[in-house]
C-alpha cells in the first residue's frame, strides 16, 4: 500500500513534534487565552487506507489564474487539522488564530482558522492528469511534492485563498503574533483596516515586509500616503488600468467605500510605526 509522507504523530499525543519554543497542548483540549498552541503540524508517515485520514478522488472546478477543472487525490485539509489540533479549532481563541502554510522553497501565506475551517481544503499529493505510474506531471514533479493545497470553492473565492505548492508544515499562530510587523495593536479602526487590507490585499502586497511580493511595499521605508492622494489611490484600486498599461494589479470594483477607508486609516496608523 502506498505510504503518504505526512507527519502527524497522532499515537504519540504531540510528543514527536518539537520545536517553536512553545509547549504541546493535548489533542482535543481547548487552551485558555494565554497558553501556546502546539508546535507545528510538520507531515510525516501515514497509511493512505488509514481509517482517520482516508484520501479520497476530488475534483477542484477553479484554480488560481482562470485554471480549468482538476482532479486530485488527497485528504481533507480539516481532518487533518483535527487530528493534530483538536479542541484549539473551536475554541475561545479560534477566532484570533491563523493557519501558516510552510513550503519547502520558503514561502509561507497566511489564512485566518475560521477562513480555512469555513471552506473545503485538501492536501493533494497526486494529480489524476499525471502519466502512468506518476503522482505529478514532470513540469510539477520537484515542485508540488510532499502536498498542493487546493480549496473546492466558487470561482469568485478563488483569489481570497492560499494555493501553495512544496507544502511540508502547518502552523496555527495567533493573529498577532503572524502578522506582529504590521499589527495596529489596540487602535480600533486601524485593526478594522487591517482586516480589510489582510483580506484585500496583503497576498500581493507587503506592510513593514509582512506580506506578499507580488506588488510594491506600502510602509517601509516610505508610507504609501506619503506619496499618493487618497483619491488617486480609490481610482487606481477600481481600475488599475486607467492608470497604467498592462497593469498587474487585479481591479477592485466591489470594493466600497466603507471598506477604502478603513484600508486608509490602517496605512495611515502604520506610517507612525515603521520598522
Amino acid at each position: 500500500m502506498r505510504t503518504i509522507v505526512f507527519l502527524l504523530a497522532l499515537a504519540f499525543s504531540g510528543l514527536l513534534l518539537q520545536g517553536c519554543g512553545e509547549a504541546p497542548a493535548s489533542a482535543g483540549q481547548a487552551t485558555m487565552q494565554d497558553a501556546a498552541p502546539p508546535p507545528s503540524l510538520e507531515l510525516p508517515t501515514l497509511r493512505e487506507d488509514d481509517e482517520l485520514l482516508a484520501a479520497i478522488d476530488i475534483t477542484i472546478p477553479f484554480g488560481p489564474g482562470g485554471q480549468e477543472a482538476r482532479e486530485y487525490r488527497a485528504i481533507a485539509l480539516e481532518k487533518v487539522l483535527r487530528s493534530h489540533y483538536g479542541g484549539l479549532l473551536d475554541g475561545p481563541t479560534a477566532d484570533s488564530m491563523v493557519l501558516s502554510f510552510i513550503c519547502k522553497d520558503g514561502y509561507s501565506p497566511f489564512l485566518p482558522l475560521k477562513q480555512a475551517m469555513d471552506a473545503h481544503g485538501y492536501l493533494a499529493f497526486k494529480a489524476h492528469n499525471a502519466p502512468m505510474g506518476k503522482d505529478w506531471p514532470d513540469s510539477l514533479a520537484e515542485a508540488y511534492p510532499p502536498f498542493y493545497l487546493v480549496w473546492d470553492v466558487p470561482r469568485d473565492s478563488v483569489s481570497d485563498y492560499p494555493w501553495p505548492y512544496g507544502l511540508e508544515r502547518i502552523q496555527l499562530v495567533r493573529q498577532a503574533t503572524a502578522y506582529s510587523a504590521a499589527y495596529p495593536g489596540s487602535d480600533k479602526r486601524a485593526l478594522e483596516g487591517f482586516e480589510v487590507f489582510r483580506a484585500k490585499c496583503l497576498k500581493c502586497h507587503s506592510i513593514n515586509k509582512v506580506g506578499g511580493s507580488i506588488g510594491p511595499e506600502f510602509n517601509y521605508p516610505k508610507n504609501l500616503t506619503e506619496y499618493w492622494d487618497k483619491a488617486d489611490v480609490k481610482a487606481f484600486v477600481r481600475d488599475p488600468q486607467s492608470f497604467r498599461y498592462n497593469s498587474e494589479m487585479k481591479e477592485h470594483p466591489s470594493l466600497s467605500d466603507e471598506q477604502f477607508d478603513a484600508i486608509w486609516a490602517y496605512l495611515l496608523y502604520m506610517k507612525a510605526h515603521k520598522l
